[in-house]
């Protein structure tokens, strides 16, 4: 199940639930209801040949 972030355009009040896509948006507790925030969430493994040497090579290097 996806995890929404909504917003009370009243006291600005911002919650975190886990819901189904067609669920509709909370009441806050200050009464007024929720918007759904647009959030862009990504998770990503990177495996197979070539991920290690190339972008995590686990040397503690600093950028200048």
């Amino acid at each position: 199940m996806p995890i929404y972030d909504y917003t009370c355009d009243r006291c600005h009040r911002l919650v975190e639930r886990k819901e189904p896509a067609d669920a509709q948006p909370p009441t806050c507790v200050c009464g007024a209801r929720m918007r759904r925030l647009l959030s862009v969430g990504l998770t990503a493994r990177l495996r197979g040949k070539g991920f290690y040497s190339t972008d995590s090579s686990g040397k503690n290097e600093v950028y200048k």
